[in-house]
């Protein structure tokens, strides 16, 4: 089935600056993720509204980068990549028959005890389809800015660039979103002191394993200065969005229900079973937020009807309408250690100055590294979702905790007068 995909369904386009005369090749913006029917690039006076090529290479795009966006439809599904030397399109058979093969590597790559020689070898398949037939030479690039729709949300590409761990990935809904939040960028104003509101949710305490629930909200805040940690009591009602202002990062521990189906529906929810605690993204996508870092650490998926990963793909872009420049998710579910290691290594690099796409590479290096941690299963279910280059400066407490400057200087001080008493003996 493969080479059949490969040989008899791949087309190459070379999409030139200037198509003709009186008409340039434009990237369509707007209302695009959710019109299954439109394209992403179109050659059209009437589409709406437009950016050029040259426009969006200058403004918007970045050295080094690579402008990835995967559209499914019923005939052909087509990819499309744009860099500062050249824009190309791909075309591949209908959505129906490259489903079973995209389903395939997501089933294998979510599951903790799938073969991994298997894994591998989905995953060679995928990479091969999507990004080997683009003529590009990956070695010259350094980023891939991936903008996926429908059945392609589901595609880890963190596993498909395994081999080139000097690539940082970032997702975006659509090229209105990169365009929007790219030119957010410039405005931002630097954080003078960091606010941290981790947000757990209701857990059963009957359970065994439900103090592991808080644990990393506790490592949070045992880290970290400027966190504020809130655990919702069951019975309760969702806060208000406008509780999220004034925090620079919020860090979601609750479980985000994906619902395919119904994308806006789509929510985090404090309390799964009661709906009045839900946070759904059609609520989200009418906020404004000044949060810089949104990370939603459990995320799980509502796939009766439908298996498209539209539904985190809104939750994620409901965040970046309102404002939030940046957010990371996971593309499945992961047991607790799994998240509490990847989370605490992101952390860790945050606070060394990294950005959030270097961040979220080198937790995936480290868990890559680490024998408990080291399955594809593990390091390749978070996704960076919006602007990968935003800062969030943590300051990691004092091992004295609130009380480290004022002992720190109490310590200097008596040292001083230690040593001056004994020169005047």
């Amino acid at each position: 089935m493969l080479i059949r995909i490969i040989v008899g369904a791949m087309v190459l386009l070379l999409l030139t600056d200037s198509v003709g005369a009186t008409e340039e090749a434009r990237l369509a913006l707007g209302d695009s993720l959710w019109d299954k029917s439109s394209m992403a690039w179109e050659i059209a006076p009437d589409a709406r509204p437009m950016i050029s090529l040259a426009e969006f290479r200058a403004n918007t795009l970045r050295d080094e980068e690579v402008f990835l966006s995967a559209w499914p439809g019923p005939n052909h599904c087509s990819i499309y990549a744009v860099t500062n030397q050249q824009s190309l399109m791909l075309s591949l058979q209908g959505e129906e028959e490259l489903k079973p093969l995209l389903l395939h590597l997501y089933q294998l790559a979510s599951t903790p005890d799938s073969d991994q020689e298997e894994l591998l070898s989905a995953t060679e398949q995928v990479s091969d389809l999507l990004l080997g037939g683009l003529s590009l030479d990956w070695n010259m690039y350094g980023h891939i800015t991936f903008a996926p729709s429908g059945i392609f949300n589901l595609v880890p590409m963190s596993l498909l660039m395994a081999h080139s761990p000097h690539m940082t990935v970032a997702r975006i809904p659509s090229v209105s979103s990169l365009v929007n939040v790219r030119k957010s960028a410039a405005t931002r104003e630097a954080i003078k002191s960091l606010k941290v509101l981790a947000v757990g949710g209701v857990v059963d305490a009957t359970k065994a394993d439900s103090a592991l629930a808080f644990k990393e909200l506790d490592d949070l805040d045992n880290t970290y200065s400027g966190v504020t940690v809130v655990r919702p009591n069951a019975g309760g009602e969702a806060p208000e969005l406008d509780k999220l202002l004034g925090f620079d990062v919020v860090h979601v521990g609750a479980h985000c229900v994906s619902n395919d189906s119904n994308p806006l529906e789509s929510a985090i929810a404090l309390d799964p079973s009661n709906p009045d605690m839900m946070i759904k993204a059609s609520a989200l996508k009418d906020a404004r937020l000044d949060t810089r870092l949104v990370v939603l650490s459990r995320c799980s998926s509502t796939h009766e009807v439908s298996f498209s990963g539209e539904g985190l793909q809104s939750l994620a872009s409901s965040f970046l309408e309102a404002g939030v420049p940046s957010l990371v998710a996971a593309l499945w579910e992961l047991e607790d250690g799994p998240t509490g290691f990847f989370m605490n290594s992101f952390y860790e690099s945050l606070a060394q100055g990294e950005n959030a796409e270097h961040a979220l590479a080198l937790a995936r290096k480290k868990c890559r590294q680490d024998t408990n941690f080291n399955k594809p299963q593990f390091w390749g279910a978070f996704v960076l979702v919006g602007d990968g280059q935003v800062k969030v400066p943590l300051q990691a407490k004092t091992k004295f905790g609130g009380m480290g400057r004022p002992v720190a200087i109490f310590a200097g001080v008596g040292a001083g007068l230690f040593f001056i008493l004994r020169m005047r003996r």
